[in-house]
C-alpha cells in the first residue's frame, strides 16, 4: 500500500493522537537517530528548525544534501504529556543498550503485542510511519451514492480468530493489507442473509467497525454455482475476485469509509448497531 509523503497532520489527527512518542530515521543507512516526544505536528519541525549546532542536525544535512527526506515513525500514541516523558526516556534508554552492547533484534516472542492507550483502542494502527497515520487515523469520506447503482454488502471484519477455520484469523497487520488472504476468507462468507440477498449480490465490501475504514473488497462472479450454503448462512468463497475500485472509486488509495450507511452515517459518525452486515439494495 502506497502512502503520500505529507508535510503535516490533520487536525483531525492531531486530535486523536494527543501526546506521543516517535523516531526520526536516516534513510541513507535505516538507522534511528532521534528519540522524541511531541503534540501536534512536532515531529515535522526538526528539518524546519536546522539553526543550532547539533549531531541531530548535522545528520538532517546530510540526509538532504543526498536529496532524500527523515523517515518519521510514530511509536506510540494518546498519551499524556507525563506518560509520552516515560516512554521517550524508556526508548532512549533502551536504544542507547542496544548500542552500547551491541545487540542485535529480531522478530520477538512475546505472544501479545502489549496494551494500548485508551485512545489507541480504537483504531487499527498503534504506531506506523507518519503518512500511514495520517491515512488511517483520518480515512477519506466517500459518498455511498458515488458508488454508483452496484449492490454492495458491507460486512463488519475485527481482527479476532475465527471459531470454524484458522485461516480466517485476523489481526491488526492483516486488516492493514487488502490482499490477504485470511482477510478475504473472512470477507466472503459465511454470513447469515437471505437467498434474495444472496442472488443479487455483485460486491461484497469489508469494513473496520471501529473506524468504518474499508479493508477489504471482492466482485461475485456470475456463476451458476455463485455460492456454498450451510445452515442458513452463505459463502461466495469460490466465486469472488479481488477489486481496488467500484464505479471509478478508488478504496484504498487513499483509505477511505464510505459514508450513509448503517455503520457510518452522512457525517462520518461511527454506528453502534450490531448487525455485521449492510446493504444498499
Amino acid at each position: 500500500m502506497q502512502f503520500i509523503d505529507i508535510q503535516e497532520f490533520s487536525p483531525e489527527v492531531c486530535a486523536k493522537l494527543q501526546y506521543y512518542v516517535y523516531a526520526l530515521i536516516s534513510p541513507l543507512d535505516e538507522t534511528i537517530f532521534y528519540i522524541g516526544k511531541g503534540l501536534g505536528n512536532r515531529i515535522f519541525q526538526h528539518e524546519l528548525e536546522m539553526g543550532r549546532d547539533s549531531e541531530k542536525n548535522r545528520i538532517i544535512q546530510s540526509i538532504q544534501a543526498a536529496g532524500k527526506s527523515v523517515k518519521k515513525y510514530i511509536i506510540t500514541y494518546g498519551l499524556t504529556e507525563k506518560e509520552a516523558f516515560y516512554v521517550e526516556n524508556a526508548l532512549i534508554s533502551f536504544c542507547g543498550l542496544m548500542n552500547k552492547k551491541q545487540l542485535k533484534l529480531d522478530v520477538l516472542a512475546n505472544l501479545m503485542s502489549g496494551h494500548r492507550s485508551d485512545n489507541q483502542k480504537m483504531e487499527m494502527l498503534s504506531c506506523g510511519t507518519t503518512d500511514e497515520i495520517q491515512a488511517l487515523l483520518a480515512p477519506q469520506s466517500l459518498p455511498l451514492s458515488a458508488l454508483g447503482q452496484a449492490k454492495i454488502m458491507f460486512v463488519k471484519v475485527k481482527p479476532t480468530s475465527d471459531v470454524r477455520d484458522l485461516h480466517r484469523d485476523l489481526n491488526q497487520e492483516k486488516l492493514l493489507n487488502p490482499y490477504d488472504e485470511n482477510l478475504r476468507l473472512r470477507t466472503v462468507g459465511w454470513w447469515k442473509m437471505s437467498q434474495k440477498k444472496a442472488d443479487s449480490v455483485e460486491y461484497i465490501v469489508g469494513v473496520y467497525p471501529k473506524s468504518g475504514l474499508i479493508v477489504s473488497a471482492y466482485r461475485v462472479l456470475n456463476h451458476p454455482q455463485r455460492y456454498q450454503y450451510e445452515n442458513g448462512r452463505y459463502n461466495f468463497e469460490l466465486n469472488t475476485q479481488f477489486v481496488d475500485e467500484i464505479n471509478g472509486q478508488k478504496l484504498f488509495a487513499p483509505r477511505i469509509k464510505v459514508i450513509a450507511t448503517k455503520f457510518v452515517d452522512e457525517n462520518g459518525k461511527i454506528s453502534t448497531t450490531q448487525n455485521p452486515i449492510s446493504y444498499n439494495f
